[in-house]
């Protein structure tokens, strides 16, 4: 029997674009209508269907005693450059009330991180993708699961299902 080989982060697709990943999160206000809004809103980017995850409620983590966050994955081609994407997701944040100047770490409307932008790295100041702390942090990596269970992410050599299992 021959092994299914696992799924590269981004893979270019075969009719359009390029594979992005795209994690959500609110903790404040209506959590999931926010989620549910950002995810209509990223069809914008989307050159076909998008793939989207559950929703989850997880503890928000390195902020103290704040509300909890609803979280979510999206995966969807587009043709956007990197840099194209960031603007609309931080367009998209603005528009459904996050500051343009938010501190890290803070409650939050909406909170919307490239995860992986097809197989590319990119390490700039304000643009770092895959998103740096993805591996760790299962607030990602369980929604991630759902939606691609058997992608690595550039740098990693475990599938986000095996990551999200020592997380």
């Amino acid at each position: 029997m021959i092994a299914k080989p696992k799924a590269i982060c981004g893979e270019r697709g075969k009719r359009m674009g390029v594979r992005v990943f795209v994690a959500l999160g609110s903790n404040l206000g209506d959590r999931e209508g926010h989620v549910r809004e950002a995810i209509e809103r990223l069809r914008e980017a989307a050159a076909g269907p998008l793939q989207v995850s559950g929703f989850h409620v997880t503890r928000a983590e390195y902020m103290g005693d704040v509300p909890e966050f609803v979280n979510a994955a999206v995966a969807f081609e587009t043709v956007l450059s990197p840099r194209e994407l960031l603007a609309l997701l931080q367009r998209i944040e603005v528009e459904m009330g996050r500051p343009a100047g938010h501190a890290r770490n803070t409650s939050r409307t909406i909170d919307l991180d490239i995860i992986c932008y097809g197989n590319e790295r990119i390490d700039e100041p304000d643009l770092v993708v895959p998103h740096p702390k993805a591996h760790e942090r299962a607030f990602v990596l369980v929604p991630l699961v759902e939606i691609a269970p058997d992608l690595v992410m550039p740098g990693q050599r475990m599938s986000v299902r095996d990551l999200a299992e020592r997380t």
